[in-house]
């Protein structure tokens, strides 16, 4: 499977910016799939967008991926910026 980050270039190739929603959705999937360093990038992304800003589903869903993955220390920090 390609990563999420894979298939929203892919969108934005033809034309279309991921919303919060999607980039949420993409967050998701990287939970599920246990990619954390996937799901601090797109918050990175995301953070760095006037058009899609993280709001708490993203965060918490970045926290959920580093919590799966063992990284503790990085999910504690997202939690204290929050």
């Amino acid at each position: 499977r390609p990563p999420p980050s894979s298939l929203l270039q892919d969108a934005r190739d033809e034309g279309i910016e991921p919303d919060t929603v999607a980039l949420n959705a993409a967050l998701a999937a990287c939970e599920r799939g246990g990619q954390s360093d996937e799901a601090l990038l797109l918050l990175s992304e995301m953070e760095a967008s006037p058009s899609a800003p993280p709001d708490r589903i993203s965060y918490n869903t970045a926290i959920a991926a580093c919590s799966r993955c063992g990284e503790w220390r990085t999910a504690l920090r997202l939690l204290g910026g929050m």
